[in-house]
């Protein structure tokens, strides 16, 4: 892949122009991104000098944007955070349950962001828990982490979530672990649907009657006066929910969702060429499963781009049940030591993990042997270390001194 085929590069030669002929049609959070993916590591958000401890050799590296919408800095992020799930990895089977809203429904949401991406998370998480929680499915507290994506493959908007649920749960006394017998599927994805459908249309019809949401249409489909037969038309769609069979080795089970975790719309590695104002890049066709080539003007190809944005301090990656922030520190311990009442079965399951092994030595040795983004391009031994950031400053650049002994930051102004 040519590096200048990026999807920075486009917002760089391209994003002042788009700007300027759309006008007031571009939101704050948008304009914040094209921003940022013209000034990721082009020196102008500043730069560092690395040194290695092992060579000497100095390195300067520009500065990166850290936006979570750049294509360019989510490697590392992926990578802390799929050790910090593997910290938490129970020895148990896990399910993929995806969850997507009708395409009639992408207008409503894309005008009322924030709270009906929220909306989604709320009914999605419950009806699973109610689901878990019925002794003729489960009957136990299962835990699950859902991821938020917006996107297919054609950059068009579709919202959909993402979820990894565990095959079992602590039992209501949490006094016994409680494993799924099922192989294909946790749940029965038709009642799961028709659950789902309804929990949403419902609470979809409550904020609405609380004036909570703004029901614009591009279209003009439906206006607001007869909006409550948008809603009524809504239980009569066919709600997709599509659920795929466990995943059973060890540590795939979190590689695979963090493919989807820190994921933004389009890989750089799927742009081909950039030629003649048209963008080519590569798209999967899930109707025949075969990979094809699609063109896109260019200012249609940044306007599908920017679709995805998401509104600012929202978070896409949620953790329910076990897995909850509030309370996995004392749970999940109590769920290994249950399983090691289940251990032959979870061996079975999972060859290479041991519930005696300490969970945070497995994945900080997992860390530091597939990981080696700190390593020294010059010696391929030794690590680098940060001696000073130079950040942008108004006549220059703001010199920050890094003591590795001391841990002190002192400023200076540079040249």
């Amino acid at each position: 892949m040519n590096d200048k085929f990026t999807v920075n590069s486009i917002f760089s030669e391209y994003g002042n122009s788009y700007i300027s002929s759309s006008g007031n049609f571009i939101s704050f959070e948008q304009n914040k991104v094209i921003k940022s993916l013209t000034y990721c590591r082009s020196g102008a958000l500043g730069y560092r000098i690395q040194k290695c401890d092992c060579c000497g050799n100095e390195t300067v590296l520009n500065n990166s944007c850290r936006n979570r919408h750049c294509p360019q800095c989510q490697n590392l992020k992926r990578e802390k955070w799929l050790l910090n799930r593997k910290i938490e990895l129970l020895p148990c089977r896990y399910f993929h349950i995806i969850f997507t809203l009708p395409h009639s429904l992408n207008n409503l949401v894309f005008n009322n962001q924030f709270e009906l991406y929220s909306l989604f998370f709320k009914t999605a998480s419950d009806t699973l828990k109610i689901f878990a929680a019925n002794r003729l499915h489960l009957g136990a507290d299962i835990g699950f982490l859902m991821v938020l994506h917006t996107w297919g493959q054609q950059l068009s908007f579709h919202p959909h979530i993402h979820c990894l649920v565990s095959a079992g749960g602590l039992s209501e006394n949490k006094e016994k672990w409680i494993t799924s017998r099922k192989d294909d599927f946790l749940f029965c994805v038709k009642k799961l649907s028709k659950a789902f459908s309804k929990n949403f249309c419902d609470a979809l019809e409550r904020r609405t009657n609380d004036k909570k949401l703004k029901p614009l249409f591009f279209n003009d489909d439906y206006s607001k006066n007869n909006f409550p037969k948008f809603i009524n038309d809504l239980k009569y769609l066919k709600w997709v929910i599509y659920c795929r069979a466990p995943l059973t080795e060890d540590y795939s089970v979190i590689d695979y969702l963090g493919r989807y975790a820190y994921r933004v719309a389009i890989a750089n590695s799927r742009i081909i060429n950039i030629e003649n104002g048209f963008i080519h890049f590569k798209y999967k066709d899930y109707r025949d499963n075969k990979e094809k080539i699609l063109s896109l003007e260019t200012f249609e190809f940044m306007r599908r781009f920017l679709l995805h944005v998401l509104p600012d301090r929202f978070r896409k990656i949620r953790y329910y049940g076990i897995l909850g922030n509030n309370q996995k520190m004392k749970i999940i311990p109590l769920c290994r030591k249950l399983l090691e009442k289940e251990f032959d079965s979870a061996l079975s399951i999972f060859d290479h993990i041991s519930v005696q092994h300490n969970p945070l030595e497995t994945a900080f040795s997992f860390f530091k042997q597939n990981l080696e983004f700190n390593k020294c391009e010059h010696c391929k031994i030794g690590k680098l270390f940060t001696l000073a950031i130079y950040l942008p400053y108004r006549y220059g650049y703001r010199k920050i001194i890094k003591n590795r002994q001391t841990k002190k930051r002192t400023q200076k102004r540079g040249p």
